[in-house]
């Protein structure tokens, strides 16, 4: 009965309280997260904790493994200066081993020294505990602790080598004696402990540093193939590169040109030393020959060359050219061309060389007139053929030439001024007072400038001197006239 009163109560009260609801505080909340806050900062110490033990840990294991280390090389350098010093001392027991051959048994065992039976000597320094022979080292050594030929075990020290090499006490014969004892020699003679013979020391053996092959670092193959890429491609520029000035070096080229100048003539006039009869004519009217002979003008040629390379700074040319030189000079005298048609011609050397051979008297077809001016036009086809050396061989050259040009006359021709006298013409031929062919020197420089890959200007000052008289011989007529020219050729190179 109170249980279900006691329920009943219990059952009114969560229905009065089922639809309630209460805000809390601000104080609640904010203790909340104080909690929080604390339980948060409680699990961070405890991490911090866990980090610092572990750096602990890292810290003292590699100071442990860095003493170790420290301790294993010292322990090692010190075993190799052991054994070297054993080495050492093992030479020089052999260098004593003959001179202790030679004693007797009787002698060697009145000169040990004893040592004391529990002093034992080691090799290694490094070595903590003194190593003995064993029972079955002391078999080999036919040793044992009750006979005459034993001995305890520390009185014989050793040391265990790395290679399982046991090695005996190292002394001077004079040294090894234990408890009145002689130990073996190095040869084996007199070998004895008590009264039994004992092998030889074994030989240690020697040390040998072997230090470690380095490694060799392996290229990279994508940057070795970068590298032999980039070197293919340096070895084809430079290719390229002399291919270029290859093409671009001059070896055969020809060129288009003119020239201009003037000309005097030197060693010119009659000569009166021939006695034939047209000398002597001449010289009876050198009053119009020489006016012609010693006259001086201006010159102009045109013609086309070709050079070509015959080594780095020697180049050989040659071509053809048109040449003209024209002089005038004054006349005082006419010859009579057609009495019934009352026409002259100017006097000139041509027509003196016709008067020579004709059978009418000069002095019938020479008039003298008012002085007047004659123009003397003489017309030669040159080949000249020159060497070159090249002083400056680049966009900008300088090139020395000489040489020599073939001239062939090709046709005279004089004209007076005004319309009074005829013009007449002389071309080659026997009954022509001028050379058909002349010889002449040329010498000048080039100065050039190449613009593009095929083509140069060049600017040409000249002499020209011919060898000869332009007049034959027979005539007694001399006239050598000295031409200095410019010219400006416009060349094309080919590769």
């Amino acid at each position: 009965m109170r249980n279900m009163e006691r329920q009943n109560f219990e059952d009114s009260w969560k229905k009065a309280f089922e639809q309630a609801e209460v805000a809390p505080s601000e104080n609640v909340w904010t203790n909340i997260e104080l909690d929080l806050e604390k339980a948060n900062g409680t699990k961070l110490k405890r991490r911090l904790v866990l980090f610092q033990l572990l750096a602990a840990a890292s810290v003292i294991f590699a100071l442990g493994l860095g003493a170790g280390i420290f301790i294993m090389k010292n322990s090692y350098e010190e075993s190799a200066r052991q054994l070297a010093a054993n080495a050492a001392a093992q030479n020089g027991i052999q260098r004593q081993s003959g001179t202790q051959a030679s004693a007797t048994p009787a002698q060697n065992q009145s000169q040990p020294t004893a040592i004391e039976s529990n002093k034992v000597s080691t090799l290694n320094p490094s070595h903590d505990k003194t190593s003995t022979i064993a029972s079955s080292d002391n078999k080999k050594f036919g040793i044992n602790k009750s006979g005459s030929n034993t001995a305890s075990t520390n009185e014989i020290a050793s040391i265990q080598r790395p290679d399982e090499t046991v090695l005996a006490d190292v002394r001077t014969p004079e040294e090894t004696v234990v408890e009145g004892i002689f130990a073996p020699y190095r040869d084996g003679s007199a070998s004895k402990i008590g009264n039994a013979n004992l092998p030889a020391i074994v030989e240690p053996r020697k040390v040998e540093l072997v230090l470690a092959e380095e490694k060799k670092v392996e290229a990279d193959p994508v940057q070795l193939m970068l590298a032999k890429l980039d070197q293919r491609e340096r070895e084809v520029r430079e290719a390229e590169s002399k291919k270029e000035k290859a093409d671009r070096s001059e070896k055969l080229w020809t060129s288009v040109g003119f020239s201009a100048g003037s000309f005097n003539t030197v060693n010119s006039g009659v000569s009166a030393k021939q006695s034939t009869s047209t000398a002597s004519f001449f010289a009876q009217n050198s009053a119009i020959a020489n006016p012609e002979a010693k006259a001086s003008g201006t010159t102009y040629s045109v013609g086309a060359n070709v050079g070509t390379r015959l080594s780095a700074r020697w180049v050989f040319q040659g071509g053809v050219n048109y040449l003209t030189q024209s002089s005038d000079y004054t006349a005082h005298s006419a010859v009579i061309n057609d009495e019934s048609t009352m026409s002259f011609r100017p006097a000139s050397i041509n027509e003196l060389d016709k008067l020579s051979t004709s059978d009418v008297p000069a002095e019938e077809k020479l008039v003298s007139t008012a002085p007047y001016n004659v123009n003397n036009n003489s017309r030669y086809l040159s080949i000249p053929l020159q060497a070159g050396y090249m002083v400056i061989n680049k966009n900008f050259g300088l090139q020395l030439n000489a040489g020599v040009a073939t001239d062939l006359f090709l046709q005279n021709t004089v004209s007076a001024e005004g319309g009074n006298l005829d013009k007449t013409s002389q071309g080659i031929g026997d009954d022509s007072p001028y050379r058909s062919v002349n010889l002449s020197g040329l010498a000048g420089t080039e100065l050039s400038y190449r613009f593009s890959k095929n083509y140069r200007v060049a600017i040409n000052p000249g002499l020209r001197y011919p060898f000869n008289s332009v007049y034959k011989s027979e005539i007694a007529v001399k006239s050598t006239p000295i031409t200095f020219d410019i010219g400006l050729r416009f060349g094309y190179i080919f590769h």
